[in-house]
C-alpha cells in the first residue's frame, strides 16, 4: 500500500537526484571546457530549475577517506552554469 509518508520519501530522493545531476553536469562543463579549450559550454536541461534541490546542487561530497577529491579543480569558485559555487562536503549530507 502507498502512503503519504511512501509519497514523500520518494519526492525527496527524486528531488536530491536532481541536485546530484546538475552537480555532474557542472562537472562535465568544465571537463568539456578544459578538452576543448572554449568557454560557455552549456548542457541543455528540461527539468525546471525551481525543481532543484539547491542547497545539494553545487557540493561533491565525499564518500571516499581521505579528503584527496577536495584538492580538484572544482572547489570553491562559481560554477560554469554561473548559478553558484562549487562547495565541499566532507562527509555527504542528509538530504531530509
Amino acid at each position: 500500500m502507498i502512503t503519504n509518508k511512501k509519497i514523500t520519501l520518494l519526492c525527496i530522493i527524486i528531488l536530491f537526484l536532481l541536485a546530484c545531476d546538475t552537480m555532474h553536469q557542472n562537472q562535465w562543463m568544465e571537463d568539456i571546457k578544459e578538452l576543448e579549450e572554449k568557454p560557455g559550454v552549456t548542457v541543455p536541461s528540461s527539468v525546471p530549475r525551481e525543481w532543484d534541490a539547491t542547497d545539494f546542487s553545487y557540493d561533491l561530497m565525499n564518500f571516499f577517506e581521505g579528503k584527496e577529491s577536495k584538492k580538484g579543480r572544482l572547489g570553491f569558485r562559481e560554477t560554469p552554469d554561473g548559478n553558484g559555487e562549487f562547495g565541499y562536503a566532507e562527509k555527504a549530507r542528509i538530504f531530509w
